[in-house]
């Protein structure tokens, strides 16, 4: 057969040896041909072996007019350019000491490697010793900051010793044939990202090159870079945010009015114009706004009220505390992330202005009259001795549905579900429902946020678990109110798997020493949990991990005369029970 490269083989068929695929398996050429023809008939292994090595050249050749001809998704694309480019490094090796062929597939080389540059992605081919072989495409220079031949990849990438030993782990396990993980099952393992020093991202996508027997020759790993996409999609994930956070805004209008009155209280205390405050309660306050935040998915003010928890932490022992010395360097960094969230809530001020025409300091007493010209009302009626038709008027007047209150808190769940991989039902309400004026349990009610974090993060199992012991898929969580002599009851439960005491107590040994915590049993533990700031959390997250939130209910079920208990059962779940007064009069100023 001619050895013209632009004479169209017969079809299926390698145009230097005419074997059909998967025969021609010495220089794997005919990967680019046809799979259907995989079913022709055989040639025997002799006359293989001679039609490949007599007709490489024109392979070579063919190689370069298949990647050209080459149909695949864009990432493959690269990926059979470097696997071609790795081919004709083979080829070159074996038949150097012909000058003729040797000029053939220099030629040949040349050509391909300028294809693989003028892509721009870095291409290079590492060993089973993660090694990086001659083979590379000129781009790694500048994507990974380095000339990478001869190289360890780990060096080539600046890994610390952790993924270093991750990535070795991985090189061994990966060409080794006596385990059943497939090859991206073992390198989801490996590190995807590259900083650049410019502040560039670069992907890193690792593929096999096989051997026609199946083995794994060498890993062939491409480096791109996506900073333009990152950042695409970073701003499309804030256009959604927002979004979402208007929806939840008009859910709860209310509510969200509250929560910015409470943020500029904050930044009030923050730049030092009030009086000294109690820093383990404003550490309670900020810690119940970050909650709130992450209701309206304001995800930037909630991770600089959690950045402000960190900071305030050191001076968590003082008795009273002020910011008004704005020169102590301690302070810096609170004062920092102050500004942030000014900066913040400005925005969103004017945003909502702007686009909505909203007033986000006015619309906390939004309701149909406001708030005061109705508790004003109650007492003319009580002046007039209408005690009675009083009644009347604060239960189906001035008081709301506390189950309506409670019941906006199913979108937290749902979010905080999401991010841990969990799923959870909507709020099961039993019992009564019960007409509670606010404003006298708004604190309270708004706290429930660290029960319902503290429910998802750590008693609700994965999905695979919770079947793995025969409960459904999701959790379900119920609320159940009701009136006893005076008193307000309120039981939060869950079907999780119950509290960790045991942890529990290893924590409360390490943080307070001279406490024999193992002469109390489960329950006392899970009294002492109320009362000392301890998490089973190992680390500290966004959502939780301080042990500051169930602290921060039972200081509010407290500051209105009530009681909160909790009971676990291993497996089953846990139960809050909460007790406190019923108040059904105008809130007194």
């Amino acid at each position: 057969m001619a050895d013209d490269p632009k004479q169209k083989p017969p079809h299926g068929q390698c145009s230097a040896c005419s074997a059909r695929p998967p025969l021609c398996e010495r220089y794997p050429g005919c990967i680019f041909f046809n799979d259907k023809m995989a079913n022709m008939p055989e040639t025997a292994e002799a006359t293989k072996d001679q039609f490949c090595r007599s007709n490489y050249p024109s392979c070579a050749r063919y190689i370069l007019q298949s990647i050209w001809k080459l149909k695949a998704p864009d990432d493959m694309y690269p990926y059979q350019m470097a696997r071609g480019q790795a081919i004709l490094d083979a080829l070159a090796t074996e038949k150097k000491g012909d000058n003729a062929d040797a000029n053939a597939l220099a030629t040949a080389n040349r050509t391909i490697r300028l294809l693989i540059n003028a892509l721009g992605h870095g291409y290079m081919m590492l060993d089973r010793a993660g090694l990086c072989l001659p083979t590379y495409s000129k781009a790694c220079e500048a994507l990974l900051e380095i000339e990478p031949t001869g190289k360890q990849i780990s060096e080539i990438l600046r890994l610390d010793p952790k993924q270093k030993a991750t990535m070795q782990s991985a090189l061994k396990l990966v060409f080794n044939q006596t385990h059943a993980m497939s090859f991206y099952e073992i390198m989801r393992f490996v590190p995807k990202v590259y900083y650049h020093s410019s502040g560039s991202i670069i992907k890193l996508t690792y593929k096999p090159d096989r051997l026609p027997n199946g083995a794994l020759d060498r890993i062939i790993l491409i480096a791109t870079d996506v900073t333009e996409q990152v950042h695409q999609q970073e701003s499309a994930e804030e256009r959604r945010a927002l979004f979402e956070s208007l929806e939840q805004i008009f859910r709860d209008r209310a509510f969200f009015g509250s929560h910015i009155r409470r943020l500029n209280e904050l930044l009030t205390t923050l730049r030092g114009q009030g009086p000294q405050v109690n820093l383990e309660n404003l550490r309670r306050e900020i810690h119940t706004m970050k909650g709130d935040a992450g209701i309206f998915k304001l995800n930037k003010i909630a991770q600089d009220l959690h950045d402000l928890e960190t900071t305030l932490e050191p001076f968590e022992t003082l008795p009273s505390f002020s910011f008004s010395d704005k020169t102590n360097p301690s302070l810096a960094s609170a004062y920092e992330i102050r500004d942030r969230i000014a900066q913040e809530v400005t925005f969103l001020s004017a945003y909502l202005h702007d686009l909505l025409g909203m007033d986000i300091t006015r619309i906390e007493a939004e309701r149909n009259f406001d708030k005061k010209v109705l508790y004003a009302f109650s007492d003319v009626l009580a002046q007039k001795g209408q005690n009675e038709l009083r009644e009347l008027y604060l239960r189906n007047v001035c008081a709301e549905s506390l189950r309506t209150y409670l019941k906006r808190y199913d979108t937290v769940l749902a979010d905080l579900a999401g991010r841990f991989n969990k799923k959870v039902k909507p709020i099961l309400f039993v019992d009564e429902d019960i007409p509670v004026i606010v404003d006298f349990y708004r604190d309270l009610l708004d706290s429930f946020i660290h029960l319902f974090r503290n429910t998802i993060d750590h008693g609700i199992e994965r999905p695979d678990d919770r079947q793995a012991k025969g409960k459904a898929p999701a959790a379900q969580i119920s609320i159940g109110m009701k009136i006893n002599m005076n008193r307000l009851v309120v039981t939060i439960s869950d079907d999780g798997a119950g509290v960790d005491t045991a942890k529990l107590r290893k924590k409360l040994t390490v943080k307070y020493h001279d406490i024999d915590w193992n002469k109390r049993n489960d329950q006392e533990i899970l009294e002492d949990m109320l009362t000392h700031a301890v998490s089973s959390r190992d680390q500290v997250s966004l959502y939780s991990g301080r042990g500051i939130g169930m602290g921060t209910v039972v200081a509010q079920v407290k500051a209105i005369g009530g009681t909160l208990k909790v009971s676990s059962v291993a497996g089953q779940g846990t139960i809050i029970a909460i007790d406190i007064p019923y108040i059904l009069d105008t809130p007194k100023t």
